[in-house]
């Protein structure tokens, strides 16, 4: 999911590519996971 569109259409590396920085990549994917999460209950 993180290395396709739209982050691949943006950069060839995805989510690497777009946000270089760890500190911007984990922020992005502990939201991601808390929206599963909320997902998963209702």
């Amino acid at each position: 999911m993180l290395y396709d569109s739209p982050f691949k259409d943006i950069n060839h590396g995805g989510i690497d590519g777009v946000f270089g920085d760890e500190t911007v990549k984990f922020r992005i994917l502990s939201i991601i996971d808390q929206i599963n999460q909320n997902a998963v209950v209702a």
